[in-house]
């Protein structure tokens, strides 16, 4: 710490002896109007936009990856009372003859000599025209990095640090960062059609609701590629575009699917969750379309059945074989090779293995016996088998046998599963948290921020430490109680938000004609209500007239 205070005071020095050899002819024109102490914001207009010999894109590079720092004004007044003037070499005058101005997170300080020359006049940051560069990168900061302008401004007013107001911050994100983003989005969109287009893909697809129950005012359907596990898509559906929050996630897959199949991506697979209306869908506008169900879910449901199945007087006998049925069903997805009659028998064999009975009867045409070795007696002996017709066998097969679930479960035949949506959807809070409401614009530039980063992310190595062996961590989940251990991966890239940073600056010096302040997706906002309502808003003044509370006498 020490030797970077002296190196900034040898600058400092270096910087006084450099202004004393100034001419007084240089510094008579260089000081003029020293009477006019007020700050003049176009004395540093075009300060970027006007460098010679610079290209747009060095600059913003230049001021994205310039260094900051958080200054303390009684350590920046130290600095300014070591200037000397360099007409009548006298020192700088008391505080009460400093000018300082903020504008956001700028400062502009002009200082004087006792006999009222000016000896500097300096901002903390350089200009776009006649806004400060720092005030455009904290508000592209604060929603690339997934904050929210509440908790960083709070955090700034604790410190008691200069910071730009929430009008300022809005503004920026309407004209600048929002652009830039949905710019990234539609280029790495287009590279998702490019590299599939005139293919045969396979695809999962998933809703997310805003908040939960029937009370969500967005929905966003995402399809990912079940290969490269990349989202090639989304959609986001406001309440009001459908009727009800019920709707929106058919006509969020809708959408997606519409515009996969409108990019000639065929679409081989889709798997969804039982959703009743999605299935509908498919089956009757897509039938080319092959509908499957995430074995995630299906897997879920069977496990909560069997949970309450066991909760019953007499089937207590049931809940040993809970972990152990659902692995079978994951097995018999697995294992089924597209042979929807195949999954069906494997499946339905399950009630006479917890019987202990490993040979079925001639109506299994495809499953003789379990594939599983010889039971030795010991493992036998342990095993709580369930006998055939007791009450939690009865439960058991009631829940096998279930016409639905015979039904349903010839959709696991090509096992697909949506982990890694579920595992997206658990990142996507970090940049739409559901405790926080946004409007339709925020929801889609923290939606498309939230795929750009999975996009660049996705397929990380498993890390390795010094010696070249593999890293674990144990963990306990909540779910199980039980301790396993997880992969522990490769530090994320942000290289992708560095660019975004620079792209907003591009934005804002005018020279990327690549982001286009407004586009399409302007004119679909605009279209819909701000408030989703049934009934607009009556007067204030009725409202207040009306108001009633039950806690007054």
């Amino acid at each position: 710490m020490q030797k970077r205070s002296d190196t900034h005071e040898t600058t400092l020095s270096d910087i006084t002896s450099q202004d004393m050899d100034t001419s007084q002819s240089s510094i008579e024109s260089d000081y003029d109007d020293v009477e006019d102490l007020s700050f003049n914001p176009d004395s540093v207009e075009d300060s970027l936009t006007d460098t010679e010999g610079d290209e747009p894109c060095d600059i913003a590079k230049s001021l994205a990856e310039d260094r900051k720092f958080i200054v303390f004004e009684q350590q920046l007044d130290i600095l300014l009372n070591c200037l000397t003037c360099p007409q009548c070499n006298s020192s700088t005058s008391p505080d009460d003859t400093k000018k300082k101005t903020t504008d956001g997170t700028l400062l502009s300080v002009t200082t004087f000599c006792f006999n009222g020359h000016r000896i500097l006049q300096w901002d903390s940051q350089p200009c776009f025209g006649k806004m400060p560069a720092g005030n455009l990168l904290v508000s592209a900061a604060i929603l690339i990095s997934g904050l929210s302008y509440q908790r960083i401004s709070h955090f700034a007013m604790l410190l008691n640090l200069e910071f730009i107001g929430k009008s300022t911050y809005f503004l920026n994100q309407k004209n600048y960062v929002s652009p830039s983003i949905n710019a990234a989005w539609e280029e790495e969109q287009r590279t998702i059609i490019q590299d599939n287009s005139r293919t045969t893909v396979n695809i999962c697809g998933d809703g997310r609701c805003d908040s939960p129950g029937y009370s969500a005012k967005y929905c966003t359907y995402t399809v990912i590629d079940e290969e490269s596990s990349k989202i090639l898509n989304f959609s986001l559906v406001q309440s009001s575009e459908v009727g009800s929050s019920s709707r929106m996630e058919k006509e969020g897959c809708k959408r997606v699917v519409d515009y996969l199949t409108s990019a000639n991506i065929n679409i081989n697979i889709l798997a969804t969750d039982r959703h009743v209306q999605i299935r509908s869908m498919l089956l009757k506008e897509y039938p080319g379309i092959k509908h499957q169900f995430d074995v995630w879910h299906f897997s879920n449901s069977i496990k909560k059945r069997l949970t309450q199945a066991a909760k019953k007087k007499g089937c207590e006998d049931l809940n040993p074989w809970i972990k152990s049925i659902c692995n079978h069903l994951w097995w018999c997805a697995a294992q089924c090779e597209g042979d929807e009659q195949l999954l069906v028998e494997m499946w339905s064999s399950i009630g006479y293995h917890v019987a202990n009975k490993h040979k079925f009867p001639r109506r299994f045409s495809k499953v003789k016996a379990c594939v599983h070795g010889p039971i030795s007696r010991e493992a036998e002996r342990k095993k709580k088998w369930m006998k055939m017709g007791s009450a939690p066998h009865k439960a058991l097969m009631s829940i096998v046998t279930d016409k639905r679930i015979l039904k349903d479960i010839k959709h696991l035949s090509e096992f697909c599963h949506t982990g890694s949506l579920e595992v997206y959807h658990s990142m996507m809070t970090k940049y739409v948290p559901k405790r926080q409401e946004f409007d339709y614009e925020q929801m889609l530039a923290r939606t498309q921020l939230a795929a750009l980063d999975h996009n660049a992310n996705v397929g990380r190595a498993h890390r390795r430490n010094k010696n070249g062996d593999l890293q674990w961590r144990p963990v306990c989940p909540k779910a199980t109680n039980t301790w396993i251990v997880k992969k522990v991966y490769e530090e994320k890239s942000y290289e992708w938000a560095k660019q975004l940073i620079v792209s907003t600056l591009l934005q804002k010096i005018g020279h990327d004609k690549s982001v286009p302040v407004a586009s399409t997706r302007t004119h679909h906002v605009n279209s819909l209500p701000k408030n989703i309502a049934p009934v607009p808003a009556p007067p204030k003044e009725d409202l207040l007239q009306r108001y009633q509370s039950r806690f007054q006498r």
